[in-house]
């Protein structure tokens, strides 16, 4: 499979990703802990029941009671017998109990999430200040104790566990399978494989709370690290970066890539209520829980592939007290790089020099009006494997599909709201319990409405239709990476069957379009000291050795990108802008790249040669 970046990642997420990992594994221990304390108890119970059970059933084979008489014992035995009742509350007071434990767990872990992703923003924030010669600012950092106060201002941040709601639900759960293993006649291990079920429940709930709660932490710190920043004139792009996967929702791959606005949310039109960051505590629970999105902040002048670099010497320089508790007991992950989408051009700007020939600015009004599709054409041509018949129809069913399974999940989520004002009490004579086991289940039986019965009939009818149409949409995603796979491995197989050796380039050479300097002081001080050098290449060229070094994918997937920075850079470049060189960085893995967007528009308006930085030896 072709490697993919990821994007949405960087030191400090990296960081508490792996702490995440570190709660579920004691929140697994908790729950296996309470586990095996329940089914001690529960085997008590069952072991003395079965006892009984047994002496009952050779009184039916010896002909003193009948089978009916033996069946009405049974369930009085389960409705009215104290021991099966105090078993029930106990083990669903212990779930309750390892549900406040792990909730308290959780609850302990925000404040250190909170303030190290907030101190890890204040350092990038520190770097860029420092590169912009922004040096009478005010730089803190938080800790556990001072972050109390910024949690007391977001109450919903942290959780408490409705106590007597729990103790209803796990009641209600483990009377329902217990009593049904029961009555029909199980075993002590079958009985207990449904007691496992509920458990499961719950430690499947505690760590969805995990992580929803982790991920709001650490995007509240840093966006609280942001807005005292930007109060500090240091601009920086605020950008809602979604993990790319199968389980992402389809409305935070539309955030993807958008910025935070004036208001300091993201407030898209598809939103019920605008978020503040990704897992945004107060946002709608649809939006916000097992969101694995991250805030990230693209500052000017700060090289994020050194992030680690920056936040300890932050750290150990500006407050020496707090670095051996605080950084010193951190997980080096490996480095990754910032997502480039979505970037502003004016950030890339380096000098404004004479306008480029007057053919080329024509040029740049045509890429202005052309569809992304259009634009893509430019780069992969008509003969492109995403034009065969094949994986457009693919493509297009792909569209619809989604298109339906939005639909679909839409009204059932209307109508099941619907329902939950047509449920009635069914008339005692359709009972089909006794008073008893009604009482012991803890509800009566219960019907639905006319109106509730016609949503329910609807509500089967879009389950049935969601089956064929997921099962299909995986069918069809799977068919389309299979396509892409095999169309990465012979364009990688094609370029590597050749030699692509490097055109030095010149430092004082004057390129269209481009300056050679990077404004990334690790990358400009290593390329005076001699570190790396300067290339000069095609676009095109730049645009292959990134499909095919960097990201290891076809060149249809390494430019999808946002056409409209692409446009964007074009126009500027054709008023005489020069921007920032990319670069090429083949010294750690994965390798990294920037500047692809600008590259794009080289090409679009016809520039053959661009300045890049090298650097690391190319594998």
């Amino acid at each position: 499979m072709a490697k993919r970046l990821k994007y949405n990642s960087d030191y400090m997420s990296d960081k508490m990703d792996s702490y995440m990992e570190q709660i579920e594994d004691k929140l697994s221990a908790l729950y296996a802990d309470a586990a095996k304390e329940m089914q001690g108890k529960l085997s008590d119970f069952m072991e003395g029941f079965e006892k009984q059970d047994a002496n009952m059933q050779a009184q039916v084979e010896a002909g003193k009671i009948t089978q009916e008489e033996y069946s009405q014992w049974r369930n009085r035995h389960i409705v009215q017998n104290d021991k099966y009742k105090s078993t029930i509350d106990s083990l669903s007071t212990m779930a309750v109990n390892a549900d406040v434990a792990a909730m308290a767990m959780v609850n302990g872990a925000m404040p250190m999430v909170v303030a190290q992703s907030y101190n890890f923003t204040q350092a990038l924030g520190f770097e860029a200040a420092d590169k912009a010669g922004l040096t009478q600012g005010t730089f803190q950092i938080y800790n556990e104790r001072s972050v109390q106060k910024l949690i007391k201002d977001n109450p919903n941040l942290l959780k408490d566990v409705d106590m007597d709601a729990d103790k209803k639900w796990n009641t209600e759960k483990m009377n329902r399978e217990i009593t049904q293993g029961i009555i029909q006649g199980e075993p002590i291990e079958k009985v207990a494989d449904r007691l496992q079920r509920v458990t499961d429940m719950d430690r499947n709930a505690a760590v969805r709370n995990a992580r929803t709660m982790m991920t709001g932490a650490e995007n509240m710190g840093r966006a609280e690290a942001a807005d005292d920043l930007k109060k500090q004139g240091i601009p920086m792009d605020e950008v809602w970066s979604a993990t790319y996967d199968n389980r992402t929702r389809e409305s935070h791959l539309e955030l993807d890539g958008t910025v935070r606005d004036e208001n300091g949310v993201f407030g898209a039109s598809f939103l019920a209520h605008p978020l503040r960051y990704p897992a945004d505590p107060e946002g709608d629970p649809e939006e916000i829980y097992n969101c694995r999105c991250r805030l990230s902040l693209q500052l000017k002048g700060v090289d994020h592939s050194k992030d680690q670099e920056l936040y300890e010497q932050f750290m150990k320089t500006q407050y020496p007290e707090s670095y051996e508790r605080v950084v010193d007991k951190m997980v080096s992950k490996d480095d990754v790089y910032p997502q480039e989408n979505n970037q502003n051009p004016k950030d890339f700007v380096a000098s404004k020099g004479d306008a480029l020939p007057s053919d080329m600015k024509v040029r740049a009004e045509e890429v202005n009006q052309m569809s992304s599709d259009e634009l893509k054409r430019e780069f992969v041509g008509d003969d492109s494997y995403i034009y065969d018949p094949k994986y457009t129809s693919l493509e297009s069913e792909r569209s619809a599909l989604v298109k339906e399974e939005i639909s679909l999940k839409d009204e059932r989520k209307s109508l099941t709201e619907e329902l939950k004002g047509e449920r009635q009490v069914k008339p005692k004579e359709d009972w089909d319990m006794s008073d008893e086991l009604a009482a012991l289940l803890g509800e009566k039986p219960m019907s639905y409405t006319e109106r509730g019965e016609e949503i329910n009939a609807r509500l089967e009818q879009i389950r049935e239709k969601e089956k064929p149409t997921e099962a299909r949409l995986m069918d069809v995603r799977d068919q389309m990476e299979d396509i892409d796979r095999e169309n990465a491995k012979e364009q990688i197989d094609e370029w590597e069957s050749e030699k692509h050796p490097f055109v030095k380039g010149d430092a004082d050479k004057e390129y269209e379009g481009f300056s050679t300097i990077m404004d990334i002081g690790q990358f400009d001080s290593d390329l005076e000291k001699g570190i790396g050098f300067i290339a000069e290449m095609s676009p095109d060229e730049y645009i292959d050795r990134i499909s095919y070094e960097v990201f290891h994918t076809t060149k249809e997937a390494a430019i999808i990108c946002d056409y409209e920075n692409v446009k964007e850079y074009a126009k500027m470049m054709a008023e005489g802008v020069k921007f920032d060189m990319g670069y090429l960085d083949y010294s750690r893995e994965p390798a990294g790249q920037e500047g692809r967007h600008r590259a794009m528009a080289a090409k679009l308006l016809g520039i053959d040669t661009i300045p890049v930085y090298v650097r690391g030896r190319r594998p």
